[in-house]
């Protein structure tokens, strides 16, 4: 690990993103400023697929409700006409002799609150699953931006192991922000117990670190029984290990690939294990997104920091 973490350029302020859904039938542009994003209405019904008069009755009681000041999740912008969305919204601004007009953005955080409260979500044939769905999405947008922490050292002397001894200290000190640490005794828990991991577990754990054990799917070649007594052994070797971290995702683009990996991620819920984190190692299709191939999947994997709006396709995939 090295002790000079990057840092990502800041973007420029008031920059305007164009997201695209995978099947190419939504459009919704958003304002990046500040670090934070900001949607018009107009955008956050096209992303509901909902009459922008549905979206703003949801507006209005939860204003009205207290939930969120108005102040401070609303900003006017001024664009030029040729900026609209849709021609004859220029049309109608040039008919009044304006080349100016008003643009009402919304905060993100706007965007969840009515997200959370169900009406605007997609349809479920189960309310209780439906309202599910609406509160794990809030609480994943609530979440602070952490670390994965791929740490395939062996845990000799652990109490005196440097490299260990660096990340606990660097959780420490960043106390707030999350840690997730990947330990990895033999490509896999390994066939019997290794005592040196067992308390590299514990002082992980004891720092605030999430532990994941590491289990290869090798892009879908093994069968999910190996894999799932991958996990089973985890979870009796070493009980303490929290999450299961799944190497190697298949990422080809069919609905079989998508559900194998997703019934993998599944299994290791109903065993107890959060969070499952997915690691294709490429771009992952949008079907792994939908179908919740893991609670996080990851988008990029390199020395470097991701091309800008490749980031920003995997981040958007994964909201919705």
């Amino acid at each position: 690990m090295s002790e000079n973490l990057p840092v990502p350029a800041p973007q420029n302020s008031g920059e305007f993103i164009l997201y695209q859904s995978q099947d190419g039938r939504t459009r919704v542009e958003v304002r990046i400023q500040d670090e934070t994003v900001w949607l018009s209405q107009k955008a956050m019904a096209a992303l509901f697929e909902k009459d922008i008069r549905t979206v703003n009755d949801h507006i209005r009681n939860i204003f009205e409700e207290g939930e969120l000041r108005e102040t401070s999740v609303i900003r006017k912008y001024r664009i030029t006409a040729a900026e609209a969305e849709k021609k004859e919204e220029a049309e109608t601004a040039k008919r009044r002799g304006k080349t100016m007009r008003n643009c009402r953005l919304v905060v993100l955080s706007l965007l969840l609150a009515i997200f959370v409260r169900g009406a605007l979500a997609a349809d479920e044939p189960n309310p209780a699953a439906r309202r599910e769905r609406a509160i794990q999405f809030h609480l994943r947008a609530q979440e602070r931006t952490g670390l994965l922490v791929p740490m395939y050292v062996y845990p000799a002397d652990i109490h005196t192991n440097r490299v260990y001894n660096r990340l606990i200290d660097l959780k420490r000190r960043y106390e707030t922000v999350p840690f997730w640490v990947i330990v990895n005794p033999a490509s896999g828990p390994g066939k019997q117990v290794d005592a040196n991991y067992t308390k590299a577990i514990d002082r992980l754990l004891g720092a605030g670190c999430v532990v994941l054990g590491y289990v290869s799917t090798s892009y879908g070649k093994r069968p999910a029984p190996e894999v799932q007594a991958d996990i089973d052994r985890w979870l009796k070797m070493y009980p303490r290990t929290q999450g299961i971290f799944f190497d190697e995702m298949i990422y080809e683009d069919t609905e079989a690939a998508a559900k194998h990996q997703a019934s993998l991620s599944r299994y290791a819920r109903e065993a107890g294990c959060w969070p499952t984190v997915a690691n294709p190692g490429a771009e992952t299709p949008g079907r792994y997104f939908a179908v919740d191939a893991a609670d996080v999947i990851v988008v990029h994997e390199g020395k470097d920091w991701p091309e800008v709006n490749a980031a920003q396709r995997g981040l958007f995939r994964r909201l919705l």
